[in-house]
């Protein structure tokens, strides 16, 4: 295996058991309605999820994990994706402007 593929693998498995800092109410908004804008998503860890179309304005994403997430034409503006880190991630048509990125990683992601 490659080592930035075990790097990854690493990083993703971490993240999978980080300490629940994300408001639980908004997690399930976010899983029933899909619309959670200014929502506390922080250091939360998602999996083959579909959250195409959703309305994650202004929300806190940092420091979280998504694996094979479908963030089709999403709204994106202005969410704190700081420290997180995306593989096979779909962002195809998704609004990222405003997005603050620092530190974040895409791994194979597409429509970014």
């Amino acid at each position: 295996m490659k080592p930035h593929v075990r790097t990854l693998l690493a990083v993703l498995f971490l993240s999978s058991s980080l300490a629940l800092a994300f408001a639980p109410g908004d997690k399930e908004r976010l899983e029933t309605t899909r619309q959670c804008p200014d929502c506390d998503l922080s250091d939360i860890s998602y999996g083959q999820r579909d959250f195409s179309t959703a309305n994650l304005q202004g929300s806190d994403i940092s420091g979280s994990a998504f694996f094979r997430t479908n963030f089709q034409n999403a709204n994106l503006r202005d969410t704190d994706l700081r420290g997180s880190v995306f593989f096979l991630v779909d962002f195809t048509g998704a609004d990222l402007s405003g997005a603050r990125t620092n530190g974040a990683l895409f791994f194979l992601c597409f429509g970014r």
